[in-house]
Parts: structure tokens; C-alpha cells; sequence
């Protein structure tokens, strides 16, 4: 029963959670990420898809976004 409770808990502060949309402008990849882990990257994220020469992705702010993509 512990288990579910703590399942459960990870999966609404996940559902709360920020997430950044990160979009290529040159090949159209679509990634996403936590804004936390997002804010470490000082620099912006690259897209390894389509370099090199890397791109620097685009950004959008999403919020709950746990259940879908």
C-alpha cells in the first residue's frame, strides 16, 4: 500500500511539474524536459538531430504536462 501512496504522490507532483517544449528550427525535432534539468543548460540545448552544424533549439514553457506529449 506504501508503494501505490508514494506512486501515486511522484505522479501528481510530476503532473504539476514545469516542462520546456524544445523544438528545432531547422529540422523540427521536438524534445521535452523538466525546467529544472532545463535551467542547467545556460546556454541553450543543440539539436543533435540535424548538426552538425548544431542549432540552438527553441523554447516553450508548458506546465502538468505529465500524461501527454
Amino acid at each position: 500500500m506504501l508503494r501505490a501512496s508514494i506512486a501515486a504522490a511522484a505522479a501528481d507532483d510530476e503532473s504539476a511539474a514545469e516542462f520546456v517544449i524544445l523544438t528545432c528550427p531547422r529540422c523540427g525535432h521536438v524534445d521535452r524536459m523538466l525546467a529544472s534539468s532545463y535551467a542547467m543548460w545556460s546556454d541553450g540545448i543543440l539539436c543533435g538531430v540535424c548538426g552538425p552544424p548544431y542549432v540552438k533549439m527553441q523554447v516553450r514553457m508548458v506546465r502538468g504536462t505529465a500524461g501527454g506529449h
